[in-house]
């Protein structure tokens, strides 16, 4: 797993790790929408509490998630790395942490949409410090790419007319 564990340096190369992350994650999210429409499988609603998106507050609020969400569901994979066990054994805990993370938005599809971007996550958090044991720098940079996801779907959500989100 040389290219999991070669990290991703420079703040140029760091941001354009995570516009990467965010931009893949908007067309697989696009894709993806148009599976699930074209079989006619209908997505429960999110499930959560719903934030006003034009609350001067609100970029907060969401950061505020992201960075909980982001501790929840990567300290798992950092406590794996730090008991040194075999890095094969971080794909099943990272994918049952994304089968977690995507039903509790609201059922089992949503693992598609929710899910696969934890699995994405957890690569970056793995490429951006995580499997050198760079644990801060890490999980602010999967925070920045959830935050910049959050806040594209928000502005979308906007564009179309949402109020809240």
């Amino acid at each position: 797993m040389k290219w999991l564990s070669t990290e991703i340096c420079g703040r140029k190369n760091l941001v354009l790790a995570i516009l990467f992350v965010t931009v893949a994650q908007y067309f697989y999210t696009a894709g993806m929408s148009d599976i699930f429409h074209f079989l006619g499988i209908k997505l429960s609603p999110v499930a959560g509490k719903e934030y006003s998106i034009y609350a001067f507050s609100f970029p907060f609020i969401i950061l505020w998630i992201v960075f909980w969400e982001e501790v929840k569901y990567r300290l798992p994979v950092a406590l794996l790395l730090e008991l040194k066990l075999p890095h094969w054994m971080m794909f099943p805990m990272i994918f049952s942490l994304q089968l977690y993370f995507g039903s509790l938005h609201g059922g089992m599809s949503h693992f598609f949409f929710q899910g696969a971007g934890g699995i994405a996550y957890c690569i970056l958090f793995l490429k951006c410090g995580g499997m050198q044991r760079r644990y801060a720098k890490a999980l602010g940079s999967v925070t920045a790419a959830h935050f910049a996801w959050d806040m594209l779907l928000a502005s979308i959500c906007a564009h179309y007319g949402a109020t809240t989100f």
